[in-house]
């Protein structure tokens, strides 16, 4: 969806974001159905805890079978300057696991590191839960569908991997409930084990294998990073005087780790991605041990992670929305007034674009949340698939109600607005069809759902910024 001041309230041109929000009161009526069957449906997270385990086994065997037949490339090169490989085994777990998840729950949101990945319909995949053992006696819990997340790693230390060091791969599926991690499942592919699989539901039950034992060191015993160490090692030295360092691969293995008393922390200061810790974080949660972020995460950086969180994201948004909305204007209007096309600032103009901020970021905060359900995922047909909708549904609805809302805002006659929608209306789509379907792509393609509506505003105030100069 389109945001900010690429149409301005002006003599030249009424094209009022305010109409976001009655397109926002027609999306809620048209979908009210579908919205109310989402919001109630139940999920089962006995059930869902079986099919994670089945998941991160099936994806486990695609990493097993295929080592020795790996097409691997390359993503570039972590801050470390370590290289970031990705592999066919990388690609196969994850439709292996996706395949999985999605064959009990077609609609479950789940995030995965390789999204992008073109799955082939034809893979096999062993649905069957037969083998996964869960004891009868834990009790069932029944979530909304709406508040689960589930966070998938389909091959987790792949550099290690391409090198032939296996002791550290695992592949990981995290259920997280309203943001929290709820329950872990850490699978060891190439352990020679009869339970290479780990796996907790926080206060409710976890593996047998996973037992808690304490090692014999009087020391501290701290395991870092292989690959991402950072300057942890100057930290521990100025802040520690002895303990027993451990250097490994793997976020899933060092969590593991942990939660068997093998070590006693588990430090990491470099960036971080939640698939890479949910699942430990779960495991370790339910073991008795904790995951903390702790103060040497940067300030400015522990506010974006919380501005663009679950639990304030929908007010980020709005605010984005009203700010960049405002300025765009702003930029505008200091062009007309050096064209003199204005006398001179005009408040009430940019007070009426921040309000129109507000609506549109309430409708994108929405939109996108629902459009990113709907069609999950990066691959470039799910992609194509949300421009599309995106131009064809949403752009005439709000060119049409944008017009609509004009009238109100400027107490204009039905005649003028039909005379307006009649010379205007077409070049606005037209020049919609223009901008933003590659735009969009960017937005589809390579960001989460936390920051579109910071793209939109971001693209809105540029070309503000490019039409203004």
């Amino acid at each position: 969806m389109k945001l900010g001041g690429v149409i301005h309230l002006n003599k030249s041109g009424i094209c009022v974001m305010c109409g976001a929000l009655l397109v926002l009161l027609i999306y809620m009526l048209t979908n009210k159905s579908n919205s109310e069957t989402h919001s109630t449906q139940k999920i089962n997270l006995k059930h869902l805890l079986k099919v994670a385990i089945k998941a991160a086994e099936n994806g486990g065997n695609e990493v097993v079978v295929n080592k020795d037949n790996l097409k691997i490339k390359s993503k570039g090169l972590t801050k470390e300057g370590m290289e970031d490989s990705v592999t066919t085994a990388d690609y196969l777990s994850h439709c292996s696991i996706m395949g999985t998840l999605k064959h009990a729950y077609p609609t479950l949101n789940v995030i995965s590191e390789e999204a992008k990945a073109e799955c082939n319909k034809n893979q096999e995949i062993d649905f069957s839960e037969t083998t996964v053992f869960v004891p009868e006696n834990v009790d069932d819990q029944w979530e909304d569908l709406k508040d689960i997340t589930v966070w998938i790693d389909p091959l987790d230390a792949t550099h290690e991997y391409t090198e032939k060091l296996y002791d550290n791969v695992t592949t990981m599926v995290c259920v997280a409930v309203k943001g929290q991690p709820i329950i872990g499942v850490i699978h060891k592919p190439f352990m020679k084990d009869n339970s290479p699989t780990f796996w907790a539901w926080n206060n409710k039950a976890k593996s047998s294998n996973l037992k808690s034992m304490k090692h014999e060191s009087d020391k501290l015993k701290i395991i870092i990073s292989r690959s991402h160490k950072g300057e942890i090692q100057k930290v521990l030295g100025q802040k520690m005087k002895t303990y027993d360092l451990v250097i490994a691969a793997g976020a899933g293995y060092k969590a593991l780790e942990v939660a068997t008393g093998k070590v006693d922390a588990y430090l990491h200061i470099t960036a971080i991605k939640k698939w890479d810790i949910c699942a430990g974080n779960a495991i370790i949660n339910a073991m008795g041990a904790q995951s903390i972020k702790t103060k040497a995460i940067p300030k400015f950086s522990n506010l974006v992670s919380r501005s663009f969180s679950d639990k304030y994201l929908f007010y980020t948004n709005v605010g984005l929305s009203v700010t960049l909305s405002g300025v765009g204007d702003i930029l505008v209007q200091n062009y007309e007034i050096l064209t003199h096309e204005l006398e001179g600032w005009n408040k009430i103009r940019t007070r009426n674009m921040s309000i129109c901020g507000m609506t549109i970021g309430i409708f994108c905060h929405h939109w996108y949340n629902y459009l990113d359900r709907r069609l999950p995922g990066y691959a470039i047909k799910t992609v194509a698939k949300k421009i599309i909708i995106d131009q064809i549904v949403c752009s005439p609805i709000c060119i049409a109600t944008l017009f609509l809302t004009s009238e109100i805002l400027e107490q204009k006659s039905k005649k003028e607005m039909l005379l307006e929608v009649k010379q205007k209306a077409w070049m606005l789509y037209v020049a919609e069809w223009v901008i933003w379907p590659p735009a969009q792509f960017i937005n589809f393609y390579f960001l989460p759902t936390r920051f579109r509506v910071l793209y939109d505003n971001t693209i809105s105030l540029g070309y503000d910024v490019y039409t203004s100069y």
